[in-house]
Order: structure tokens, then C-alpha cells, then sequence
């Protein structure tokens, strides 16, 4: 197998054995752990399996050059209202439909709302110290909580999340993540405001 040293570039081959190992680069002489060399696929640019003949993202064949259909088109036409909005939630948020992962965004969820309500209280009262840590929180729980609705896999590594998103479900996903911080800004200034008026 091979593999490339992260300092210099240099390719370095090594047995299955020596996978993870720390060694040293013949060329450079640094210091670098042993991993399997990731396949990129040419056409959505996400990583693959090494012995990946098909990626599962895009269809792309390595063996042939041509794209697969690796998903199929569904008419929606003459379905119920309900259907058709539960199968857009799903091609959406697979996550929703996973007990798991619903389960730990329900549980996460007012958590990391309460967290950020409570530090924008803080940082509105004066006290920053208590209110940028909560609200900071809050917001991470929040986006982690986020990123198990949007994926059907158990993953608490949220970025590679966002790797995966097609454009419509990182629109929503940005939409979702954002949309509570101006929500309770404008309660803390409509509460500050009837607090001066009363």
C-alpha cells in the first residue's frame, strides 16, 4: 500500500500491518502516522474507499468513466399531500426519520435553546463572563443537534456532515442553524422595551 507524507509529498509504501504506525519519512525525515490513501472522486470531489469502483455520492464509475444512477425519481403525482411532504422531509432530513437521532435532537434541543436564551440574557444584563460561555454553548449544542437531523448515520464528527449536504438541504441546514439568534435577540429587545415602558 501506500502512502503520502503529509510534510514533503513523498510516497511511501508500507504493508497492511504498518497502517497507523508513526514513522519516519525517508525523504524528509519527519515524523508521520501510516493511513490508507483516500480515492477522490474526479466529479463531486468527496473522498472514497479505496477499492471504490462506484461512488456512492455522484454514480461516477472509475472503471468506465460513466455516471450511474444511484438513486431513482419517484413521481409524486396523485399522492396524498402528507406523502409528498413527508418524502421532500426525508430526501431533506433523513435524520428525522431515525429514532436515534430524532431522540437526540429532542433532548438537545431546548437544552441548547435555554443556553442561548439565558446568555443572551447575561450579555444583555452586563455580564459578559457568564453570558458569552452559555451563549457559545448553546450555539454548538444547537449545531450538533442540527447536524443529526440532516444525516441518517450516528456521528458526532458535525463537519464532515456538512461535506455531504446537497445545496438545498445546506440551505436549510444554514436557515435552521441561524434562524433562532435574531428570534431571541428580538424577544430580549421587546422585553428590555416593555421592561422601559412599564
Amino acid at each position: 500500500m501506500k502512502s503520502e507524507c503529509p510534510h514533503c509529498k513523498c510516497s511511501v509504501d508500507f504493508t497492511d500491518s504498518m497502517t497507523g504506525t508513526l514513522v519516519e519519512c525517508p525523504s524528509c525525515s519527519n515524523l508521520f502516522h501510516l493511513m490508507e490513501e483516500r480515492r477522490i472522486c474526479p466529479v463531486c470531489k468527496i473522498p472514497q474507499a479505496p477499492d471504490a469502483l462506484v461512488c456512492v455520492h455522484c454514480g461516477f464509475d472509475s472503471r468506465n468513466g460513466r455516471t450511474i444512477l444511484t438513486s431513482y425519481d419517484v413521481s409524486l403525482e396523485g399522492l396524498p399531500f402528507y406523502h409528498r411532504f413527508l418524502w421532500h422531509c426525508k430526501s431533506l432530513m433523513p435524520g428525522l426519520f431515525c429514532i436515534i437521532n430524532l431522540l437526540v435532537f429532542i433532548l438537545a434541543f431546548p437544552f441548547a435553546m435555554t443556553l442561548i436564551f439565558m446568555g443572551l440574557i447575561f450579555i444583555s444584563a452586563g455580564l459578559l463572563v457568564f453570558g458569552n460561555p452559555m451563549l457559545i454553548a448553546g450555539v454548538i449544542l444547537y449545531f450538533h443537534s442540527l447536524t443529526f437531523i440532516f444525516t441518517h448515520e450516528h456521528s458526532l464528527a458535525a463537519f464532515s456532515v456538512l461535506k455531504s449536504l446537497r445545496p438545498r438541504q445546506e440551505l436549510l441546514f444554514y436557515t435552521l442553524l441561524f434562524l433562532p439568534l435574531p428570534v431571541f435577540v428580538l424577544i430580549n429587545y421587546l422585553g428590555r422595551l416593555f421592561r422601559g415602558l412599564s
